[in-house]
């Protein structure tokens, strides 16, 4: 599955889809460098895609 087409979607969308692929996954929260959250709406923002998970990290927007 290309997972890199996930990137910028909002973080609760994206689970749904991996969840109903019975894809495993990890969620990383990354706040921004000043460590302020900028909004209330999760958003991923890098993705890994490893041999047997994916990672997503996300921040709030």
């Amino acid at each position: 599955m290309e997972v890199k087409r996930f990137l910028g979607y909002r973080l609760d969308k994206v689970e749904e889809v991996l969840k109903e692929k019975g894809i495993k996954y990890e969620l990383v929260l990354t706040n921004n460098p000043k460590n302020v959250l900028i909004g209330e709406e999760k958003r991923v923002i890098k993705i890994k895609d490893l041999n047997d998970k994916i990672i997503i990290y996300y921040s709030y927007f």
